[in-house]
């Protein structure tokens, strides 16, 4: 609706790793019913939205907080407070599990064995992704674009600024990305442009796509694969030194270091046969998960085929 008022503004962009403009388009609506085309680049396999929102357009989107309306649903103040009580709860925890949970990103970083003293999260919301961080003795810094966000975190004692990567005040041995690559319109061009600020290590978390296909959502405007990902760190200087992926949702989690002679080769062609192998399969289980809700009773029937494949997973794992 704010688009068609004129509210945002939206703009047709090429393949940010090769440049190419030969894509097919996979998805014409996000989970949301937003129209927005999920496209991928038949060159190089890079998952992306093209037409997006431009540069002015976001940081109003980012900026006003309609972002959090849309997506979180709840009071901004609410998910901020619930979010605050689990971080300053936090217990670093050794199972190397791999089911998703809120902070999981700590332990990973705890089990690479890094060192760092000081921590600078980009998109850090509220800063509540720092407070682990500020008990260990770190110093902090958290940068968003949302004024309300950045005030409940200084309430609380978390380091914060308003902005986005232009604004960072000084290098830091450690700046994360949680969520927030995905949303970048220049990947490569704004990682490079961080790169400054990075003293040391690079960690970043993202949906990705290994064997199903993440949650569609307008304001991702990419979709990475492992070697997508790689391919646009390592053209903006960086190296992986560590990574896992999430079985529970497919969530990548990277942590890069700074190099001057960094290069990541994949094979194009099966990158897109596998991205589009799982489209495919997305699709397939949506078609039949339709078919089956349009049945009398389908809703139900549908919960119990899924929670029965839920119990025998569980039972497997």
């Amino acid at each position: 609706m704010a688009i068609k008022e004129g509210k945002y503004k939206l703009e047709e962009v090429s393949c940010n790793l090769c440049g190419s403009n030969k894509r097919k388009v996979l998805f014409k609506n996000d989970r949301y019913g937003i129209n927005q085309d999920t496209v991928i680049c038949m060159e190089c396999g890079l998952v992306y939205s093209s037409p997006r929102l431009t540069t002015d357009s976001t940081i109003k989107f980012y900026s006003s907080d309609e972002y959090r309306h849309i997506y979180e649903g709840e009071s901004t103040e609410k998910i901020f407070f619930n979010r605050y009580r689990n971080a300053i709860n936090y217990k670093y925890d050794t199972s190397n599990s791999q089911q998703y949970k809120e902070l999981i990103f700590v332990d990973f970083l705890n089990k690479s064995g890094i060192t760092f003293n000081s921590v600078c999260e980009v998109g850090a919301g509220g800063g509540t992704n720092l407070i682990p961080f500020k008990r260990m003795g770190k110093e902090v810094m958290g940068i968003d674009y949302s004024e309300k966000l950045v005030s409940l975190g200084n309430k609380e004692g978390i380091n914060m600024m308003q902005g986005s990567i232009a604004d960072m005040d000084k290098p830091y041995d450690l700046v994360n990305l949680i969520h927030v690559l995905e949303h970048f319109l220049d990947p490569v061009g704004q990682i490079k442009q961080l790169s400054k600020n990075v003293n040391r290590y690079l960690f970043i978390e993202v949906p990705g796509i290994i064997n199903k296909f993440p949650s569609l959502q307008n304001a991702h405007l990419y979709y990475f694969s492992i070697n997508t990902l790689f391919s646009c760190i390592y053209r903006a200087g960086f190296k992986a030194i560590d990574y896992k992926v999430i079985d529970s949702n497919n969530y990548i989690m990277a942590l890069f270091k700074k190099s001057s002679n960094s290069v990541y080769y994949y094979n194009f062609p099966d990158e897109i046969c596998h991205a589009l192998g799982i489209v495919r399969k997305f699709k397939g289980k949506n078609f039949i998960k339709n078919i089956i809700r349009g049945l009398p009773f389908g809703d139900k029937l549908f919960n119990n085929i899924k929670s029965f494949f839920k119990k025998s997973k569980a039972r497997n794992s």
